[in-house]
């Protein structure tokens, strides 16, 4: 191959991940309910360890979560989220979280979110692209403050599916934008 053509490829890549988050936001974005003071877009920070027990690696991770927050009812929860380190090693990857939620009330501000569902890890770097889908489950807890905003903490529990199969976790913090 010619590096003329390794440069076309790596192009191509990252319009189909282009292509593909826009797919997925705007997904996110039509998933969650438009109803008045339900809807709530929280954007997170934290740590996501790969693997289980001394063997697991640990890193920094962004994210950005569409939710409802209507209370006592089902409603979609879908979480973006990236690597930031990962990018400055010159590969973009991406995590697209697609839950099923519960908006449990614990309080008159406080809700519990028990999700689970499907999961895609997606990357692209000059050697191409790939993905490896998974199963997913957690738990969140929302604590409404003044105003629309919202303090959000999350756990989540990850199963990839490869073989053999790898176990991730997600733990976040992030400030909700509840409308």
């Amino acid at each position: 191959m010619l590096p003329t053509d390794l440069n076309r490829e790596a192009i191509m890549a990252r319009r189909r991940i282009a292509r593909a988050v826009s797919l997925v936001l705007s997904l996110g974005l039509a998933a969650v309910s438009p109803s008045p003071a339900q809807s709530s877009v929280a954007v997170d920070a934290g740590a996501a360890t790969l693997g289980d027990g001394r063997d697991g690696y640990s890193f920094f991770e962004t994210g950005v979560r569409f939710s409802s927050l209507k209370p006592k009812a089902i409603s979609a929860d879908v979480r973006l989220a990236t690597v930031p380190t990962a990018l400055a090693s010159g590969v973009l990857l991406l995590a697209m979280d697609l839950d099923a939620a519960y908006v449990a009330p614990l309080g008159e501000r406080l809700y519990a979110t028990p999700r689970a569902g499907v999961s895609l890890i997606g990357g692209a770097s000059s050697d191409g692209p790939g993905c490896v889908p998974g199963l997913n489950y957690g738990i969140g807890l929302v604590a409404r403050l003044d105003g629309p905003l919202a303090l959000r903490i999350d756990y989540s529990r990850f199963l990839f599916l490869v073989d053999p199969s790898v176990g991730a976790s997600t733990f976040s913090i992030g400030i909700a934008w509840v409308h």
